[in-house]
């Protein structure tokens, strides 16, 4: 990394963004914003948040009509009810781009999702787009392309990054690869990249927020499968264009009471050890638990209590 990209990437003097930790987020709920039918069904959604989207869900001759919209349900917080709220606006290089950021400004957006960038310094250009229109939103980037990827680092470490979305669809087409291998699983090429924004969010301290790649959005038990890869990939949040999702997403993105009462039991025990003078200790069922399981537990703990943010932690 150049001297000069090290300097643009060090904290700045710009205002504050808004103290939110996203990685409490669970289900996030986005639904085309012309569609006037679905759109009037998202208050009575369980999302802990939404996406005004711009971009992708949007054909370019209504582009303008959608930004209107947008612009009139970012002065409308009362819709969404005490929910969070992000919106996308098209890329810096398409023809929408830059109008999209600017009125995003104007309406103090607050939180702001960035389809498809291709490094830090573009990022950091849609910082700048936006600081001068007077907004300094948290900012989510959505690593869709194959230049972030491989600028991931310093993507991690743009200032005012309030988490990293992942875009493998739009990526597969990016990389030109295929999205799903030969046994119907996502490719080799494509969970490597969302294990990769994982652990760059992990080292950056922010959310990591994937989507729900179910081989039938219809049936259940392949969207229970979808949620716990998830999961178990370590990202914070699913992003769902499908409402009845989102109650699963968000059981299954809860610790559960069994959960707790296990980490509860663990904690006590080594720390119980911890005061006697050892290191590890054998739990009744025969397992082994070390310094990381009691760590593990104890963020498992820490994430149950300290409860989904709301838009009042925006404000």
């Amino acid at each position: 990394m150049s001297s000069e990209q090290s300097t643009a990437l060090s904290p700045s003097s710009e205002p504050a963004v808004p103290a939110l930790d996203f990685r409490r987020v669970r289900s996030v709920m986005e639904t085309p914003i012309l569609d006037e039918r679905k759109w009037s069904k998202l208050p009575a959604i369980p999302a802990d948040a939404f996406i005004i989207d711009l971009e992708d869900s949007v054909v370019p001759a209504a582009k303008e009509a959608a930004r209107q919209r947008a612009m009139r349900y970012l002065a409308d917080p009362d819709f969404f009810g005490d929910r969070l709220v992000l919106a996308r606006p098209n890329n810096l290089a398409t023809d929408w781009g830059r109008d999209d950021i600017i009125a995003l400004a104007e309406a103090n957006v607050r939180l702001m999702l960035y389809p498809k960038a291709r490094s830090a310094d573009e990022l950091l250009e849609v910082r700048e787009l936006l600081a001068a229109h007077g907004a300094h939103p948290l900012l989510f980037p959505i690593v869709e392309t194959a230049g972030a990827i491989l600028d991931l680092r310093a993507v991690a470490r743009v200032p005012g990054l309030g988490g990293l979305f992942t875009g493998i669809g739009d990526l597969s087409v990016d990389a030109g690869v295929g999205f799903r291998d030969a046994g119907g699983g996502i490719s080799h090429v494509l969970d490597h990249a969302r294990e990769q924004v994982v652990l760059a969010a992990a080292a950056a301290g922010v959310s990591s927020t994937d989507t729900v790649y179910a081989t039938d959005i219809k049936d259940p038990e392949a969207v229970r499968v979808a949620i716990a890869d998830g999961r178990g990939k370590g990202f914070t949040s699913l992003v769902t264009f499908y409402p009845p999702h989102v109650p699963l997403i968000n059981e299954l993105l809860t610790p559960s009471e069994r959960e707790l009462a296990a980490a509860r039991e663990l904690v006590g025990a080594y720390e119980e050890a911890q005061a006697a003078g050892r290191p590890a200790l054998i739990m009744p069922d025969g397992r082994t638990v070390l310094l990381l399981d009691y760590a593990r537990a104890q963020r498992l703990l820490a994430r149950a209590e300290a409860g989904v943010p709301t838009a009042g932690d925006v404000r």
